[in-house]
């Protein structure tokens, strides 16, 4: 890639990062540790459920195995969208959200037959949540207390897949991608006193913590093919324990007004101090099967040691995430190019996942069910295709009247690449 890529790239880059922001979506999940994880997987991946470590496609990028990158055929940049709509049932009553976000941004391209690169950015987790208690200790008290959090964090990623061995036979690969981890996570409690005769008591507690360090996560992908008309692909990654930069503040102070648009009156207690958080160790492992040229069966495991993550030395006391996820891709014709119907890859899948997050004493399980659609721009003569997927879920700890949560979301996905017989970003010679 030229200087002129590289400036491309960047352009896209700075864009997205004004444009992205944190999620919206508002989840009393994400209070806890670093917030709501964030699926490794493009709108195309989430069509098939997510499961995506042993998958390989010419014309898509597969963030979730940097193995894989060198699979790239053409150059490809793929923007990602969300929308997420969900019905919570809590102790305290029922209540609807929705929100909607630019989801990722990657540029991915080959260089010969061995290499491949990746540059990306999208979120790592996102805290957005607002909850309410009160009580009435005697007649004439309302004590009334407020969790609000806001923020996440967002991931620039540099990746690199190289092809280590080719034969008839066998493709074995290696990848890792290199990550900067940045963004910072707000966490409010109010309390309020309120009682008859007299003034109202107000306090306030902020804790804010920051990141902004690199970390590292690997890839390995392997192809046989079993058969004339069938490969098996299997993959595996890890992010192992990490200690990253982390800074803490925290404030304790007293108030006037209400939460939220409060007026500063005392400050107890101001401080702030540097340490090293740990990142959870991520595992995934996953199978791909691929019958002729347009039928693919995927599946994976994954699991995220989130009781061994820290936050400025402090544990989590989350469970480990663990997630089964299923998918399958089908394209009628492979050959039949002129027919929009035949050359759409319809995709299929599930997902089970333990969330490993404590909400009122339980554990917080969820179930998907994901359906998408690959469309090709079929007079671009090129891999260019928008990525339409959709989930239907649900989340609950298994505690009636406790937490419940339906949800939908969508994901859009426009997967750019040049024409056939164009090369981005390289200069022609006229003679």
């Amino acid at each position: 890639m030229n200087k002129n890529g590289i400036r491309f790239f960047l352009f896209f880059l700075f864009i997205s990062n004004l444009i992205f922001g944190q999620s919206n979506f508002v989840s009393p999940l994400s209070y806890s540790g670093f917030g709501m994880p964030t699926n490794k997987g493009l709108s195309a991946d989430m069509g098939f459920g997510g499961a995506n470590t042993g998958f390989s496609d010419p014309g898509l990028i597969n963030i979730a195995n940097p193995a894989t990158y060198h699979f790239l055929f053409y150059q490809q940049v793929d923007l990602g969208f969300q929308s997420q709509f969900s019905n919570l049932s809590l102790p305290n009553g029922n209540f609807s959200t929705a929100g909607s976000r630019i989801r990722s941004f990657m540029y991915g391209f080959s260089v010969g037959n061995k290499f491949g690169f990746v540059l990306g950015l999208r979120p790592y987790s996102t805290t957005n949540y607002e909850v309410y208690e009160s009580s009435v200790p005697n007649s004439s008290t309302l004590i009334s207390n407020y969790f609000l959090g806001e923020g996440g964090f967002n991931n620039a990623t540099i990746g690199i897949g190289y092809r280590i061995f080719k034969d008839s036979l066998n493709i074995v690969s290696l990848g890792s991608n290199f990550n900067y981890l940045f963004g910072f996570q707000s966490n409010f409690q109010y309390a309020t006193i309120s009682e008859a005769g007299s003034s109202n008591i107000n306090t306030k507690y902020l804790e804010q913590f920051g990141i902004s360090d690199i970390y590292f996560d690997f890839g390995l992908h392997y192809m046989r093919k079993l058969s004339k008309d069938v490969s098996l692909g299997v993959g595996a990654t890890i992010q192992p324990n990490q200690n990253i930069n982390s800074n803490h503040l925290s404030l304790f102070s007293s108030f006037s007004g209400s939460p939220g648009a409060e007026i500063p009156k005392d400050t107890v207690n101001f401080s702030t101090d540097t340490g090293a958080s740990t990142l959870p160790q991520f595992i995934g492992l996953g199978l791909s099967l691929e019958v002729g040229r347009g039928l693919v069966f995927n599946a994976d495991y994954k699991t995220t040691s989130f009781s061994n993550a820290k936050i400025i030395n402090k544990n989590l006391n989350n469970l480990d995430r663990t997630e089964l996820s299923f998918g399958v891709q089908y394209m009628p014709n492979v050959e039949e190019v002129t027919k929009l119907l035949k050359v759409t890859k319809y995709r299929l899948g599930a997902r089970i996942v333990n969330t490993g997050v404590i909400y009122d004493g339980s554990e917080v399980s969820e179930f998907g069910i994901t359906f998408g659609l690959g469309l090709p721009l079929l007079k671009s003569q090129s891999f260019t295709s928008v990525n339409i997927g959709a989930e239907i879920g649900s989340r609950n700890n298994g505690n009636i009247g406790t937490y419940s949560e339906q949800f939908n979301n969508i994901y859009i996905g426009v997967s750019i690449s040049p024409h056939k017989f164009d090369r981005w970003f390289v200069r022609r010679k006229i003679d």
